[in-house]
């Protein structure tokens, strides 16, 4: 994942983002997200990607 720039200071969930500061996203996190799984995100099935 690319790193990522804010183009203007910004407010984000009561966070202040200077304008030039850099943003990495936490794909970790998002992909064991227990609102996107309904099931344990850690185990792997293969019937969630079959659709």
């Amino acid at each position: 994942m690319l790193p990522h720039r804010a183009s203007e200071t910004c407010e984000v969930m009561n966070y202040k983002v200077p304008e030039e500061a850099k943003i990495l996203v936490n794909v970790w996190a998002i992909s064991r997200g227990p609102t996107v799984w309904e099931d344990d995100p850690t185990f792997f099935k293969p019937e969630r990607f079959i659709g």
